[in-house]
């Protein structure tokens, strides 16, 4: 999904400010990460490492490719689209993109109107407007109308609900 433009650089170890890359060598980087980290790897002095990723990179922004994300995508790739992978910084942003993935591919494949997702009551999927629209929890929704139109919500595990639910707007 070409949400951003690719880097040339895939970061495979961090310390400090320092960064290395595959093919590159040493850089320095004083990206502050997206409300995330100030620093994108660990100093000497950081806690002893919980997993051994935590000794090469703490945080990347999603701009940067690492080799860890490069594996993963391959990996998800050959289990399932032969196209490509989106890796997104955040929960809210995968809600998000997975609802605007799944309106772009309904609209180009079958035209406009099949834009409607079939969601589960008693469901959380976020505080983000469309993550929010997608939740089957009324308590959730007070303040914050109107919300996103297109959803439908049916009882967890009731596939005759979601039978009757489908429709010629709902989204493949």
């Amino acid at each position: 999904m070409n949400t951003y433009a690719g880097s040339r650089w895939c970061w495979f170890k961090g310390e400090g400010c320092r960064v290395w890359t595959i093919k590159a060598g040493k850089y320095w980087t004083l990206w502050p990460g997206w409300r995330c980290a100030i620093w994108a790897t660990p100093t000497r002095t950081s806690p002893r490492p919980a997993a051994a990723q935590l000794t090469r990179l703490v945080h990347v922004s999603n701009i940067y490719y690492t080799t860890p994300m490069v594996e993963l995508a391959e990996e998800l790739v050959r289990l399932s689209s032969p196209t490509g992978s989106f890796s997104p910084t955040a929960a809210p942003k995968s809600h998000e993109g997975a609802i605007k993935l799944v309106r772009r591919y309904s609209r180009e494949r079958f035209g406009a109107g099949r834009h409607r997702i079939i969601c589960t009551e008693n469901s959380f999927h976020g505080r983000t407007l469309g993550a929010l629209s997608a939740t089957g929890q009324s308590k959730f929704w007070q303040g914050f109308d109107p919300l996103l139109p297109g959803f439908a919500f049916v009882p967890f595990n009731d596939l005759d609900a979601v039978a009757k639910a489908v429709d010629d707007t709902s989204a493949p």
